[in-house]
């Protein structure tokens, strides 16, 4: 039991320290066979409730409770920052990989644009190989046909059909055609070599070294004159 000194109310409960009417620090436990002082009566003009206890505990515990606090508003602080930072840095790494990732596209799309322009080229250079392979070919086959007419059926002279035969040689006997043709013309007469399947009156697939055509009445005076050249001339009409 503990007792007030200064108005010696006693107190049953033991972990009380202060006297609740006037805050007075409470005795030890009380003893009947220990006496003790009773101090002299204060004066004083207020009353006992008007007197407020000088108690530090409850000053203590509120700066305890604020103390928690403040650590939770701490912490809340830097898990925002934290989490702020986390955001950012997440976004910067979504950027960068959006921002590889069309670097990537752009290199592949520029790629199959080279590609396909290499493929172009090439193309274009196998066709222009194989059209001079073909002007090349060309002349060839002009020197070997040279005064060969092209492959038609050629309209009705209103002049003459009558041609004098001077030499007819098979398709692939070109050469020995120019020989003969060459020959006559060496004699100072002119002379042609026509390709028979132009001509309907003609056997086809033939060359013919010829003159004319003329009128009929013409064609018998050439050939006649034209027998100390060749002896075996005739005369035909293509029509």
């Amino acid at each position: 039991m503990k007792q007030c000194p200064a108005c010696n109310h006693t107190y049953a409960e033991e972990t009380l320290a202060y006297c609740l009417a006037d805050g007075t620090l409470l005795s030890t436990p009380h003893h009947p066979e220990i006496t003790h002082r009773i101090p002299a009566s204060r004066a004083t003009n207020s009353s006992p409730a008007e007197v407020l206890p000088s108690n530090p505990s409850p000053a203590r515990h509120t700066r305890q409770g604020r103390k928690p606090l403040l650590v939770y508003i701490v912490i809340g602080s830097l898990a925002l920052l934290a989490g702020a930072a986390i955001g950012a840095w997440v976004r910067s790494s979504s950027d960068t990989s959006s921002t590889a990732k069309g670097e990537v596209t752009s290199k592949a799309s520029s790629l199959t644009s080279q590609k396909e322009s290499l493929q172009e080229e090439q193309t274009r250079l196998e066709r222009g190989r194989e059209k001079t392979v073909d002007e090349g070919k060309k002349p060839e086959a002009k020197n070997s046909e040279s005064n060969s007419p092209a492959t038609r059926r050629l309209p009705q002279p209103s002049g003459g059909t009558w041609f004098v035969i001077l030499g007819s040689y098979p398709r692939n006997d070109h050469e020995k055609a120019n020989e003969r043709l060459q020959y006559v013309q060496g004699s100072g007469h002119d002379a042609t070599i026509i390709d028979t399947d132009n001509y309907p009156g003609f056997k086809g697939s033939l060359w013919a070294v010829v003159m004319g055509p003329y009128a009929k009445s013409a064609a018998k005076s050439v050939a006649a004159q034209m027998k100390s050249v060749r002896s075996d001339v005739y005369i035909k009409s293509g029509w």
